[in-house]
C-alpha cells in the first residue's frame, strides 16, 4: 500500500473517495465485449515525486493532463483512480496545441496567441516557462518521442520544423529545417527517438501518405494508404504502428528501410472499427486504439495478438497515454472529468479525473485531444 503524508493530500483522498462513491466499473477480458457504467475508482499507477509541487504536496503523479474545458494544460496527483487534476499551468491564452512527455515530466503547448511555450512539472510554482519557437509562422502539429528525449514543433503554413532535444528538464536549442516541397494536409505529427527528421501522416491525393521530412529538407513519401490516422513509433527505433481507418486495420512498419513494408497486425475482426486514435503501452507490448463513433476502446497485444474490446461511457476524442506503463487519456474533459483506460494483465477499465476547480468555459476552436 502506497502512504501519503500532509494534511491537504488527506483531504484530496477524502473528496476522491465522495467523488467515486456508487459507480460501478466492469472489467473486460480477452476477446469478450464487455460494459461499462460511470465507473468507480481504481488504483493503480507509476509513483513519481513531486506530483504537485506547487502546493507541497509530494507523491505519485499521472502527469499532465489536456483539459478542453479550460483550454488548459493541469497536472493530475494521485494514481489511476484516485486522482486529481490541479490548477492550470498554462495561464495565458487557451491552448490550441499540446505536446506531453509521459515519461519526462514535460508538456510543450502553443496557444491562440502563438505562444508556444515549454513546462517541465518544476515550473508548475509559477514560473513562466521557457518560450519556443520563435517564428512567424503558427505551429499547427506537435509531437513527443516515445522515450521522451525529444519533440518536434511543425508549421504546416511554412512547412517549418524544430527538434528539440530535452536534457535535465532543459529543451536546449532547436535543430531547425524546412520542407522542400509543398505538402498536402496534414493530420498527424510524428517524431522518433532517433534519426534526424520528423514524420508526417498527410493528405495524398484520394487517400494519404506517412511522409518523412528529413534534417535536408527532403520530403518522401514512405507508404501509401486510404485512410492513416495516426502513427505510433516505438522506444529506440524507426518501427512503428500505422492506424487505417478507411481499412479498420493496423499496420507495422520500419521506416528505418529503404523500402519499408506494412505488415498487417490486426483489423477489424480483432474489434478495430472506425477508429480514431491510438496509443503503445511503457513498455511497447500492447498497443490502444480508440473508436469515437463506436463508443469502444481496443487493446491488442503485439506478442500474442489477443485483444480485448471495452465499451466506454461516452465518446473517447483520442488516445495518449498517461505517466504509467497503461493508462491512456480518453477524452479531453470537454464536457466531463477527463476519461481514462486503465490496462492491467488481467483486464482493463475506465476511470475518471475529477478536476479540482473550475475554468474557461468551453469552447469548440481549443485544442482537443487527438
Amino acid at each position: 500500500m502506497m502512504c501519503f503524508h500532509g494534511t491537504r493530500w488527506m483531504a484530496v483522498a477524502a473528496a476522491l473517495t465522495m467523488f467515486a462513491a456508487g459507480a460501478v466499473a466492469q472489467r473486460g477480458s480477452g476477446g469478450v465485449r464487455v460494459g461499462v457504467d460511470r465507473p468507480a475508482m481504481t488504483a493503480t499507477g507509476s509513483p513519481v515525486e513531486g506530483a504537485e509541487r506547487s502546493s507541497g504536496v509530494s507523491g505519485p503523479s499521472l502527469g499532465y493532463l489536456l483539459d478542453a474545458s479550460t483550454g488548459d494544460i493541469h497536472l493530475v496527483s494521485g494514481i489511476a483512480g484516485s486522482s486529481l487534476a490541479g490548477s492550470g499551468v498554462h495561464r495565458k491564452s487557451p491552448v490550441r496545441v499540446a505536446a506531453i512527455s509521459p515519461g519526462r515530466d514535460y508538456a510543450v503547448v502553443a496557444d491562440e496567441a502563438d505562444d508556444v511555450v515549454f513546462y517541465a512539472e518544476s515550473f508548475v510554482r509559477g514560473d513562466e516557462g521557457i518560450a519556443l519557437w520563435g517564428d512567424a509562422s503558427r505551429v499547427t502539429h506537435a509531437a513527443v518521442s516515445p522515450r521522451g528525449d525529444r519533440f518536434a514543433l511543425f508549421a504546416a503554413s511554412s512547412g517549418r520544423v524544430a527538434i528539440y532535444t530535452v536534457r535535465d528538464g532543459d529543451p536546449g536549442e532547436a535543430q531547425v529545417f524546412q520542407a522542400g516541397v509543398p505538402l498536402e494536409s496534414v493530420s498527424r505529427l510524428a517524431v522518433a527517438d532517433v534519426g534526424d527528421g520528423v514524420y508526417l501522416i498527410a493528405g495524398s491525393g484520394a487517400g494519404s501518405s506517412v511522409t518523412r521530412i528529413s534534417a535536408d529538407g527532403v520530403v518522401r513519401s514512405l507508404a501509401s494508404l486510404p485512410g492513416a490516422v495516426d502513427l505510433a513509433f516505438f522506444a529506440g527505433s524507426e518501427r512503428a504502428l500505422v492506424l487505417d481507418a478507411a481499412q479498420n486495420a493496423l499496420y507495422q512498419a520500419d521506416f528505418a528501410e529503404a523500402n519499408p513494408t506494412l505488415s498487417l497486425i490486426a483489423s477489424q475482426a480483432d474489434g478495430i472499427e472506425q477508429p480514431l486514435a491510438m496509443a503503445l503501452s511503457g513498455d511497447d507490448r500492447s498497443v490502444a486504439i480508440a473508436s469515437a463513433s463506436m463508443r469502444r476502446a481496443v487493446v491488442i497485444d503485439l506478442a500474442s495478438r489477443a485483444s480485448q474490446q471495452i465499451e466506454l461511457a461516452e465518446a473517447p476524442t483520442g488516445m495518449r497515454r498517461m505517466n504509467a506503463r497503461g493508462v491512456f487519456q480518453l477524452t479531453d474533459a470537454r464536457s466531463a472529468p477527463a476519461l481514462l483506460l486503465e490496462v492491467q494483465p488481467d483486464g482493463a477499465r475506465t476511470v475518471y479525473v475529477p478536476r479540482s476547480e473550475g475554468g474557461r468555459s468551453a469552447s469548440s476552436g481549443r485544442a482537443g485531444l487527438r
